[in-house]
């Protein structure tokens, strides 16, 4: 069976109202290291299942390998989660400009640089096409509306199973920014590698706001997430015409040699700088470090199975 192609799955999630806190855009990072650790197979159960499970009191639970491991994914996961939306304040709070979105990344994978399925989520604060004046959206609507599209637009992305691996939360930040030191480590020369992964861009943004392209998604350093075009196949029975192509176009080649010869008696040229990908502002396509850099999670979130068909109650 021939390898599973890269998936890139854009998924649009419209509020009524801007997001206008850090409190409501670390919610919906919350949401999304839950829906990307349940959906993808980390856990036997959502997460808020598995967190009941290990706050039961000693009498009320069962001394199993699956409980014991719900107790250690729960006590590194817990921590990381709560610390997320001041993680997201620090984050637009060393923004220089004002509306800065706030972008991040859930990456699943023995490497948090190269992984096999990343979530990238960007959360835009500007109005789009709504007033100013309009109240925010609580928090459980707009949770609710990003969970209703990945449900809806994600489907591409829910048959890839990456294994049981290593859960990872990156955010974007300025290289200047204070996030949570006990929960996050600065990796100004991490670049993250989406070229054999399956990605989900997610954007988050008031109805009417116009969505990034996706060579323009984030400023951190990216490889990866525009995929060049596929090469055409070719007939099996196009090899012997080939050949007699080659055969036809040996003169002609004999005649660009002999130009290339001339070429090389002639004195190098300076070289060109040498640009990558460059997006329509200059940058590397998909991201070109600088001031902006990966901030990674330094919770250890293993992935692990209940060992039965059906979940932790199969």
């Amino acid at each position: 069976m021939p390898p599973r192609q890269p998936e890139r799955v854009d998924v649009d999630a419209p509020l009524r109202t801007p997001v206008a806190s850090a409190e409501q855009a670390g919610a919906l990072l919350v949401a999304l290291v839950k829906h990307a650790a349940f959906i993808h197979e980390q856990l036997p159960c959502p997460f808020d299942q598995l967190d009941a499970m290990a706050a039961l009191a000693p009498g009320q639970r069962i001394a199993t390998s699956v409980q014991r491991k719900a107790e250690r994914y729960a006590q590194a996961a817990a921590p990381l989660l709560d610390a997320l939306p001041a993680a997201v304040a620090a984050a637009a709070a060393a923004a220089l400009e004002p509306g800065e979105p706030l972008v991040a990344a859930v990456t699943l994978g023995s490497s948090a640089a190269a992984p096999r399925i990343a979530l990238l989520l960007r959360v835009d604060s500007s109005g789009g096409g709504s007033s100013s004046s309009a109240a925010p959206a609580p928090p459980q609507d707009a949770t609710r509306r990003l969970l209703r599209a990945l449900a809806t637009q994600c489907s591409a992305l829910a048959g890839a199973s990456p294994g049981l691996c290593k859960a990872h939360v990156l955010v974007q930040a300025r290289r200047g920014a204070a996030l949570p030191p006990e929960h996050f480590e600065p990796r100004p020369a991490l670049t993250l590698k989406l070229r054999r992964a399956h990605v989900a861009c997610v954007s988050v943004h008031c109805a009417g706001a116009e969505v990034p392209a996706r060579a323009e998604w984030c400023a951190a350093a990216m490889d990866g997430l525009v995929l060049p075009p596929p090469r055409p196949k070719r007939a099996r029975g196009a090899a012997a015409a080939a050949a007699d192509d080659d055969d036809a176009d040996a003169p002609m080649e004999d005649a660009a040699a002999a130009v290339e010869a001339d070429d090389a008696a002639l004195p190098p040229l300076p070289p060109l700088p040498m640009i990558a990908d460059a997006g329509a502002d200059g940058r590397p396509a998909g991201g070109g470090g600088g001031e902006f850099l990966w901030w990674q999670s330094r919770a250890n979130l293993k992935g692990f199975s209940s060992g039965r068909k059906g979940g932790m109650m199969g």
